[in-house]
């Protein structure tokens, strides 16, 4: 015996899914190494702005996760997060359109998209989880 998903969740989870997908790989093949040709003509700096970046996206993705974990809000544990990453990101990726003066403003770009993508995925992953345990004890039920 199987839970039924809702159309307009299935839809909304994997549009977050693919739009994260669709924002790293353009992001970071694309975008990032065109914003530093104008600037320096060095790879080093693409694979620092990329380290730095990583690195607090991964700390706060984490954060994320476990506070989705913990708290409940008006709209559940994780639609919150969800919320605040992806409106979050979409200001962060205007910011760094606009910001582009220099690397420095290229690395508080990349890292503000990071941090902000990563409060959303940190609070998307969960679900997977969320959702075995939930299959698991309705299989044991029945």
């Amino acid at each position: 015996m199987q839970e039924k998903r809702s159309p307009e969740y299935l839809i909304g989870m994997n549009s977050i899914h693919i739009g994260t997908n669709f924002l790293w790989i353009s992001f970071e093949s694309y975008i990032l190494p065109i914003e530093l040709i104008n600037f320096v003509n060095n790879s080093l700096f693409l694979g620092f702005i990329a380290f730095i970046g990583t690195a607090a996206g991964v700390f706060i993705g984490l954060i994320s996760g476990t506070a989705s974990d913990k708290y409940t809000f008006l709209w559940g544990r994780r639609g919150p997060y969800i919320i605040i990453g992806v409106i979050l990101t979409v200001f962060s990726i205007f910011l760094d359109e606009v910001m582009k003066i220099n690397v420095f403003g290229i690395l508080i770009g990349y890292i503000m998209i990071q941090i902000s993508s990563n409060i959303s995925v940190g609070a998307y992953q969960p679900l997977f989880v969320d959702f075995c345990i939930r299959m698991r004890g309705v299989r044991q039920q029945a």
